[in-house]
């Protein structure tokens, strides 16, 4: 199960609540698409961290990336940076192609340290999810706070999510068209947890 956060966590981008928290660092390793476009640690690192606090899931993404490829304008449809979480309360095997499959899908906006675009598959209610997205020296973090719906296969008034996912791309100058892709489970599949991110 996740772990209950250390601290209160505030939703905004920086990241110190989480310093007591060590992260799944992801390199080399969990790259699976344009494996040879990637120029090493410093064009695309990930370091994930995820807690519970008071009936939510809360992850905090930290995206080393020297070359930040924006959305222009909310809405434009150009290849970009760019962050995917996907959950579902499933065993393995299960058409993923199911309504319960979760998607929210986050990416840099424009030139300002703190604007984003995040679109929610299907649609989240406000209060459902909050994010922030800030940019850093080194690239840029995204913060994420998601309450669930309870599914009835967790603890009582908890929700228990099996499967999970959480697929970086990374978008070039260079190769604006063909992103280079990074995921947990290394393959752009789904990492299984049998005891399930408990919120």
């Amino acid at each position: 199960p996740a772990p209950v956060a250390s601290r209160p966590i505030t939703v905004d981008g920086a990241l110190p609540e989480w310093a007591d928290q060590s992260p799944l660092t992801m390199g080399s390793a969990y790259l699976f698409r344009n494996i040879a476009k990637w120029r090493g640690d410093g064009d695309l690192q990930v370091r994930l961290r995820a807690a519970r606090e008071e009936g939510t899931l809360c992850f905090a993404i930290e995206v080393t990336d020297d070359q930040i490829v924006s959305r222009r304008e909310d809405g434009e449809d150009a290849p970009t940076d760019a962050i995917e979480l996907q959950l579902l309360d499933a065993p393995p095997g299960t058409d993923l192609g199911l309504p319960g499959l979760q998607r929210i899908v986050v990416r840099p906006l424009g030139d300002s340290d703190r604007a984003f675009s995040i679109r929610s598959i299907p649609a989240m209610e406000p209060e459902s999810l909050e994010c922030a997205l800030l940019r850093t020296r080194q690239g840029y973090n995204v913060e994420v706070r998601i309450r669930l719906p309870e599914t009835g296969t967790g603890p009582p008034g908890m929700s228990l999510i099996r499967l999970f996912e959480l697929i970086v791309s990374d978008v070039d100058h260079d190769h604006p068209d063909d992103a280079t892709c990074m995921s947990t489970s290394g393959t752009g599949g789904y990492a299984y947890a049998a005891n399930g991110f408990v919120t």
